[in-house]
């Protein structure tokens, strides 16, 4: 009987031996293994309206990661409804902790208006003008970067 209990164990040692092995080989494949997108799960950073997007590209510097700059000049229109879709999609997907929007300013500094845009009839066209500039506006976004709830 003490020899069948003997033999009983040295198969269950022997099974728990292997099963460690087993989990230190998918440890080690795991730690050595590239990062990808699914291990990330979320960007820290969106920047709209980029420019040359200093953010961005700064971002892997501090260990962050960021999204592609939302850029007419990298081609991302956000005037555009197929642009907004984009960025809608992006932000839902990524969900970065900071969002950083740099709204073209040229119309709607006071110096501007009141040099440039002085007479009513210069004051329709910059009022046209400004309409275009306004693609987040009906997403809860207004010209002055606050989000309306």
């Amino acid at each position: 009987m003490q020899r069948r209990r003997n033999g009983i164990a040295r198969k269950m040692l022997q099974a728990l031996m292997v099963e460690h092995m087993v989990l230190e080989a998918t440890v080690q494949t795991a730690v050595q293994a590239p990062t990808t997108h699914c291990d990330v799960m979320y960007a820290d950073l969106a920047e709209a309206f980029a420019g040359v997007g200093h953010p961005t590209r700064l971002a892997p510097a501090h260990n962050l990661t960021a999204c592609p700059p939302a850029e007419i000049q990298s081609g991302w229109d956000l005037a555009s409804e197929e642009g907004q879709d984009r960025w809608r999609r992006m932000v839902r997907e990524e969900r970065p902790m900071l969002i950083i929007i740099g709204f073209p300013c040229t119309l709607w500094n006071k110096f501007t208006c009141n040099m440039n845009w002085s007479t009513p009839e210069r004051r329709e066209i910059l009022e046209g003008r400004r309409l275009l500039q306004k693609p987040l506006e009906p997403h809860g976004v207004d010209h002055e970067g606050a989000v309306r709830q």
